[in-house]
């Protein structure tokens, strides 16, 4: 399952992806990262970017098809995660993840790391990397960064520029009866259309409270967090600055 948003798919015989820059997106293979598998592959691909990854080859040193892999790409997207607890302070990311980083900058493809908080990597000891800080408690954020990092340096992906909702959740507390999901939300759309909205109504079921919440934070997409243990169809109204309010739906759906 991929990122959900309210855009149709393309029409038969499309192939946007034929042409996309190729971006290998590099993440720990556990399941507080699953998250990441389930959802930035299907946003690049929104975004007009055709994704590429080795969790087919999880377990496994970098193989061949894994350094072909990267070869290809334009760009690398990593994630820098906690793994392993250090004896003394903080946490070491995945030694796989390093490899990977490692081998793009020796072939001089550039490489985006969003990096968790917390986690003690030098980075700068591989090459001229750009970070973006990762926070776990609101990891879109870093999503929205990305967006405009990957417009300064693939300024030509074909993506759209028409506004929809993007979603992306995670598994928080079970109960005996119910898994319960953090979620966030937010309005997909490029800088320069963000600047013209003004808020946005996030209107959940009757059985939500509050059933009404409002992003008003331009710099997080507008974004809006809740918690959930079902699949819900949520109401968004976006109100521009000049201009008429356009009322989208969009479901959010869990892994």
């Amino acid at each position: 399952m991929g990122a959900a948003t309210t855009s149709p798919a393309g029409a038969a015989g499309d192939n946007p992806k034929q042409h996309a820059p190729i971006v290998f997106v590099a993440y720990p293979f556990r399941s507080r990262d699953g998250w990441i598998r389930q959802y930035v592959s299907s946003i690049l691909d929104r975004w007009g970017y055709a994704a590429k990854e080795g969790s087919r080859f999880e377990g496994r040193s970098i193989s061949r098809a894994v350094c072909s892999a990267i070869a290809e790409a334009q760009r690398m997207v990593a994630f820098i995660t906690k793994c392993k607890k250090l004896e003394k302070k903080g946490w070491a990311t995945s030694d796989w993840v390093l490899e990977e980083v490692g081998y793009a900058t020796g072939k001089g493809i550039p490489v985006v790391a969003i990096v968790e908080k917390g986690v003690d990597v030098n980075l700068g000891i591989l090459s001229d990397i750009k970070t973006i800080d990762l926070d776990p408690n609101a990891p879109y954020h870093a999503l929205i960064r990305l967006r405009l990092a990957l417009q300064d340096i693939l300024p030509n992906a074909s993506g759209t520029n028409d506004i929809r909702i993007a979603h992306i959740a995670r598994p928080k507390k079970k109960t005996a009866r119910r898994q319960w999901w953090d979620f966030w939300s937010w309005v997909d759309a490029p800088s320069q259309v963000l600047d013209t909205i003004d808020n946005v109504s996030y209107r959940f079921p009757p059985s939500f409270r509050p059933a009404v919440e409002v992003g008003e934070n331009r710099d997080y997409a507008f974004g809006n967090y809740g918690e959930t243990d079902q699949a819900f169809v949520l109401k968004v109204v976006i109100n521009c600055r000049n201009g008429p309010s356009q009322k989208l739906s969009h479901r959010i759906s869990l892994p």
